[in-house]
């Protein structure tokens, strides 16, 4: 690697009549991946330039697309550049990142990027990506502490329709994934998000072991966040499990138990306020 020359100009110039970044000098997009000051000083002009200005920046980038995006330096400059619109060179970016999804979501840095792609991306282009990740794995995914929140912003973003088979998956995969420490933040997402057939098949996973899940540390969470989102129907099976439940998990030892009181302590408040 050429080691840095201070006599180096800048790979934009501030003083061009045309504002529009010139070609770089040999290297200096490498030093771009480690140098602060200047992702900061490009965010800055993505902020202020028109189309096409951000258009050109974005095709200077494109060469180091990957390792900006996997540095801390330059993760925020790649994030900024994918709120271009389409027409200034955003699917341009896409195009050069989503072949590297997986390695993206396992990244301290690329996993901010992965899930910008996915929110400012239309859902009908999100395909591809969805593909490389369910090669992957949807549940593993699930069980990384970055890929959960990958799997956030897909359920957040994306219909169904697109991803239903991977949320087929970790319905199936509910029970366990609400004990790990990562995967239950998709559990919860999928009760809050996701639609009611896809409730109800978590549910039907979680019924049988409700007790000891709503005194284990992460899972009861997930209990919690299915009180808070269930039907009626769903909440009154919830209630009925716990109530009727035989020891080691009755309803007193779950009340005892430290994080089961507060499954518990929900349950009461949400009686009282169905008697108002």
């Amino acid at each position: 690697t050429q080691e840095p020359s201070s006599t180096r100009e800048s790979s934009v110039h501030s003083n061009d009549e045309s504002n529009t970044p010139q070609r770089p000098k040999e290297g200096s997009l490498e030093e771009l991946v480690e140098h602060q000051e200047k992702c900061s000083e490009l965010v800055a002009k993505l902020e202020a330039a028109d189309s096409a200005e951000k258009k050109s920046i974005i095709e200077w980038l494109l060469p180091a697309a990957m390792p900006l995006a996997l540095s801390r330096c330059g993760c925020r400059l790649v994030q900024k550049a994918l709120e271009a619109p389409s027409s200034a060179g955003r699917d341009l970016l896409v195009a050069e990142l989503e072949p590297h999804a997986v390695e993206l979501y396992e990244s301290l840095h690329g996993n901010h990027v992965l899930t910008r792609m996915i929110e400012v991306m239309p859902s009908a282009a999100l395909g591809p990506m969805v593909g490389r990740l369910w090669e992957k794995g949807p549940t593993t995914i699930a069980r990384h502490r970055f890929g959960c929140r990958v799997w956030e912003r897909l359920i957040e973003h994306c219909s169904a329709a697109q991803i239903g088979p991977l949320l087929d998956l970790l319905i199936l995969d509910s029970e366990a994934l609400c004990r790990h420490q990562y995967g239950n933040f998709v559990v919860q997402h999928l009760l809050e998000y996701g639609s009611l057939l896809c409730r109800h098949g978590i549910l039907s996973r979680l019924l049988p072991g409700l007790p000891t899940l709503a005194m284990h540390r992460t899972a009861s969470h997930v209990i919690q966040r299915a009180l808070d989102f269930s039907d009626e129907e769903s909440q009154a099976a919830i209630i009925s499990t716990l109530l009727c439940a035989a020891s080691p998990g009755s309803l007193v030892e779950v009340a005892s138990s430290r994080y089961g009181s507060y499954v518990v302590e929900q349950l009461a408040t949400m009686k009282m306020q169905n008697h108002r």
